[in-house]
């Protein structure tokens, strides 16, 4: 298997675990010194290193939605890189930034790349049709 393979399966993994809800499985994926280069509001907000504010981003967001899917739409691969078109689909179901629950599935998409090094992810660049709290605010999902 390629390095390039490896590095998309590692991604549809990650994926997997963020919907299942294991948070520390889903961090295995990232490097120790992982930055986040267009870190949303819930990974800005929490402080501290990028993987820790990532932690607290996950926990914030298991908390405040349940029945997650993401859907790898399309994925390509250059060289330590892995481009992707990802959409994610959750119910609204627990309080977050002062919104109550609404029981409504809300989706948004992401073109999102990754740098890995040695396997994990190094490096994150994403572009979000919608913030998440733009979406809580909204009558569409």
């Amino acid at each position: 298997m390629t390095t390039q393979a490896t590095n998309k399966s590692r991604l549809c993994d990650l994926l997997a675990a963020s919907d299942a809800g294991d948070i520390d499985g889903t961090l295995k994926f990232y490097a120790p010194d992982y930055v986040d280069h267009d870190a949303t509001e819930a990974r800005q907000g929490t402080g501290g290193t990028s993987l820790e504010a990532l932690r607290n981003a996950f926990s914030l967001f298991s908390a405040a939605f349940s029945d997650t899917r993401h859907t790898l739409h399309d994925a390509v691969e250059e060289g330590d890189r892995v481009a992707a078109r990802i959409s994610v689909e959750a119910r609204h179901t627990g309080r977050l930034w002062g919104f109550a629950p609404t029981g409504r599935v809300l989706r948004n998409d992401s073109i999102v790349i990754y740098r890995f090094v040695d396997g994990r992810i190094r490096e994150r660049w994403c572009r979000e049709r919608q913030t998440t709290r733009s979406l809580l605010g909204s009558d569409q999902s």
